[in-house]
């Protein structure tokens, strides 16, 4: 019968509680969950911007490594606008 059913499905559901609380124990309180899921959403924050700071690391790193061409370049034509000072400035002595 129908409620014969519905009593039989209780008491496995019942039975199924039972063995739910006794491999997780209501030992944790209300405030220790909260500071758990307060430390886990924490760690997730760290990690999003740990991540965002090793992309911006790898991205300057890639920048970092052709800029010293630049710089090169920069150091050569300042190497050459003072040779070319140096020389006006040795004639002009003569």
């Amino acid at each position: 019968s129908p409620f014969d059913a519905f009593i039989n499905y209780m008491n496995v559901l019942n039975d199924f509680m039972g063995v739910v609380n006794e491999q997780f124990s209501n030992d944790v309180d209300g405030n220790e969950l909260n500071n758990m899921r307060n430390t886990i959403n924490e760690q997730e924050e760290m990690i999003e911007s740990l991540k965002g700071k090793i992309k911006t690391l790898e991205t300057g790193t890639k920048k970092e490594e052709a800029k010293p061409k630049k710089e090169i370049k920069n150091e050569t034509s300042k190497l050459e606008v003072k040779t070319e000072k140096s020389k006006k400035s040795s004639s002009k002595k003569k």
